[in-house]
């Protein structure tokens, strides 16, 4: 009975140790909040517990330069790291991948390095677009089905441009596991385990991290545990998104669909991610910073945070 205790302490104690290691990432629809002095208490609490801000490319390319250095020098002086969305592939002016996500127009990047580099940001992270969902998988008339090698290869172009600006800086990408619809878990296995080798090859250095942007509405379950196959054969971080399953709900069912997703992941302690990415692309939440309202974006900080010391 002792030994069975002992054992059921350990276990309990490891688990303890996983839950708290999940790093957090925020993603907000935007970043306008973050220099607001009449906000700035209003987030005080979940911003304790951010390890790193993302930005969409767009944000930084829109805003001032005196805005963005406000918002980077505020974010770093908080001891919160900086990670940036990008699209990786170039486009052909209204041909192949014109307009399609993981495309973007010549020089883009090279901008947006740019612009960070002069507001003296420190860029910890990228998360590369869903480059293996949109140029090798995705079908249709606007398709481009690059192979594998060919994909890895153009990537290099782009990352080549990012490590003459932050040699250092932390590559991997956002792939929507569950989308690859009319492949078998087996054939997914198989296609991603490649896609990894074929980048690695490549590129002067390997991929880092993988981040599942869940199909909350499919077979979720399935889905992240072929997640944790797949980085932990390939030495990866992983990460999950937590977001709404429902991209058109109002803020108030936005929030409560990513409560609920978070939610179902912790009750799973073998589905723990290293990364919890709480992230929207959506009209809602239509309020980021608030940590005492449960619409607000800042309040799922506290929630993940709550939820996950409880297990």
């Amino acid at each position: 009975m002792v030994k069975k205790i002992l054992l059921l302490f350990i276990i309990l104690c490891m688990n303890n140790v996983s839950f708290a290691s999940v790093k957090i990432w925020f993603c907000p629809n935007d970043s306008g909040f973050i220099t607001d002095k009449q906000l700035e208490k209003k987030w005080a609490h979940s911003r304790g517990d951010i390890d790193v801000y993302k930005f969409y490319y767009q944000l930084i390319l829109n805003d001032s330069y005196e805005g963005l250095k406000k918002k980077i020098s505020f974010l770093q002086s908080n001891n919160i790291q900086i990670a940036v969305e990008l699209p990786p592939l170039v486009w052909e002016e209204n041909g192949r991948g014109f307009k399609i996500e993981s495309f973007q127009r010549k020089g883009l990047i090279e901008s947006v390095m740019k612009k960070l580099k002069a507001v003296n940001a420190k860029l910890d992270y990228v998360a590369l677009d869903e480059p293996l969902y949109f140029a090798h998988y995705m079908n249709g008339p606007a398709a481009v089905n690059y192979n594998l090698d060919v994909l890895a290869s153009k990537i290099s172009d782009s990352l080549k441009i990012v490590y003459a600006y932050y040699p250092n800086v932390i590559v991997g990408e956002i792939e929507p596991i569950g989308a690859f619809k009319h492949l078998t878990m087996t054939e997914k296995y198989n296609l991603f385990n490649n896609w990894f080798v074929a980048f690695n090859n490549k590129n002067d250095k390997p991929l880092k991290f993988l981040h599942d942007d869940v199909s909350w509405r499919d077979d979720w379950e399935n889905e992240i545990t072929l997640l944790h196959q797949l980085t932990k054969k390939n030495n990866l971080e992983n990460g999950i998104i937590f977001n709404s399953a429902y991209q058109w709900y109002n803020s108030e069912l936005w929030m409560k669909s990513a409560r609920l997703n978070i939610d179902k992941v912790l009750s799973i302690g073998s589905l723990i991610p290293n990364v919890a990415v709480l992230q929207s692309w959506n009209k809602s939440p239509e309020i980021i910073a608030d940590d005492n309202n449960i619409s607000a974006h800042s309040s799922l900080v506290l929630y993940f945070i709550n939820k996950r010391d409880a297990n």
